[in-house]
């Protein structure tokens, strides 16, 4: 499978890297999530998703 992201290792690295600095404010990014989600909106869908679940409140869509 080929995405914008995966096409690009150093991309990928580069934006793996600055989503674990922020880690401590709950953003956990793995490869397999970027190779999956390919766009902005997508990755930002699943970081919203994520935080929802982590609070306890509902996921709720636009």
């Amino acid at each position: 499978m080929s995405s914008s992201w995966g096409g690009d290792s150093i991309l990928s690295l580069q934006v793996l890297s600055r989503a674990r600095k922020l880690q401590s404010q709950g953003l956990t990014l793995k490869l397999r999530d970027l190779m999956k989600h390919q766009t902005i909106a997508e990755l930002a869908a699943l970081a919203l998703t994520a935080q929802s679940r982590r609070r306890g409140g509902p996921v709720l869509g636009q």
